[in-house]
């Protein structure tokens, strides 16, 4: 009968515990996902920055790192805008404008990425 007490009572300890420490788990996981996908982006904002100010027929090809999760790019008034996988999706967005007009066409892809990005005269073409 004692046995069963102080089980009973470890486990009404623990469980709490246990529930409380994968919720923190969670959300430091998304906090290091932010974290990748923002560092990702100004990667990306700084190289076609430095396209756009080279001139007409400069290109660069850059290696960014896309963590697991990253679903796409797209800009919005002149805005980098990326998307990840979550419930319901979530942008990201670098409120940097961004000096050339800009076609992007970056895949859903993960990991080490090789992004070529071509100045053809005011329009940055970004592919991988």
């Amino acid at each position: 009968m004692e046995f069963l007490l102080v089980t009973g009572f470890a486990l009404l300890i623990l469980m709490p515990t246990i529930y409380l420490f994968s919720l923190q788990l969670q959300g430091l996981r998304t906090d290091a996902n932010v974290r990748e996908f923002t560092r990702a982006m100004n990667e990306l904002d700084a190289a076609m920055r430095e396209v756009c100010y080279m001139g007409s027929g400069a290109r660069q090809v850059v290696s960014i790192y896309f963590p697991l999760g990253f679903q796409g790019i797209n800009t919005t008034n002149s805005n980098i805008v990326m998307y990840n996988y979550s419930n319901p999706p979530n942008e990201i967005v670098i409120p940097k404008k961004i000096p050339c007009n800009a076609s992007i066409n970056i895949p859903r892809v993960n990991g080490l990425v090789k992004i070529t990005i071509t100045n053809q005269g005011g329009l940055l073409n970004v592919t991988t």
